[in-house]
């Protein structure tokens, strides 16, 4: 078992918060991360992402980041106010291993239920010929934790795609589980299909 950290690793929040960049979308799922004891999470609708953060972190919160982690920041503090407001404080390395706040802002805290990842996270993956996925979402591991090899393992039914990452990636963004749901079946047939000539 690894030792928690004191703060959370800013690079599990850019990630996170890389899947939800979309704008537009009128969900408020779509708009925030959740984060408990163990997980970071966060949704765009179609896709999904759970990472471990090994952070000292005693609550479970949905929030949404008004603004981007800055680009200097290593780690970050959530802290939960006495009025139940949320605020995020970031932290970078001055001198070997002696990490100081240099920014802080507030958080949007969302009262809507987050969603129950494990529906499918805990179901059966198998190696198997992939099902039809958004070409977009086929880019989400290099887009959301950089270079690395990946691989994709699909449910029995064919209806979800799970990401499987290498041990650096794993190591890095907390053994990270990115899922993608299928594409509607009579979308990707369709598009498959010869054009008629009218």
């Amino acid at each position: 078992m690894k030792e928690k950290l004191p703060f959370i690793d800013a690079g599990l929040l850019r990630a996170a918060l890389t899947l939800i960049s979309a704008k537009g979308d009128p969900r408020p799922v779509t708009k925030a991360v959740h984060i408990n004891g163990e997980f970071i999470e966060s949704t765009n609708g179609h896709a999904l992402v759970r990472m471990k953060h090994n952070a000292h972190f005693h609550h479970d919160i949905t929030v949404q980041f008004n603004d981007p982690v800055p680009d200097d920041a290593e780690f970050t503090e959530i802290k939960v106010l006495d009025d139940g407001r949320c605020v995020v404080v970031y932290y970078r390395e001055e001198t070997e291993a002696e990490f100081v706040p240099f920014d802080i802002f507030a958080l949007t805290r969302s009262s809507e239920t987050y969603p129950d990842f494990d529906i499918f996270l805990k179901r059966e993956f198998v190696k198997n010929a992939l099902p039809p996925v958004g070409a977009k979402y086929l880019a989400l591991p290099y887009l959301i934790f950089g270079g690395g090899v990946v691989d994709a393992t699909c449910t029995t039914d064919g209806k979800a795609v799970l990401f499987n990452m290498d041990p650096f990636t794993n190591e890095i963004f907390g053994d990270p589980q990115l899922v993608t749901m299928q594409l509607c079946r009579s979308i990707s047939t369709s598009a498959v299909q010869p054009v008629k000539k009218v």
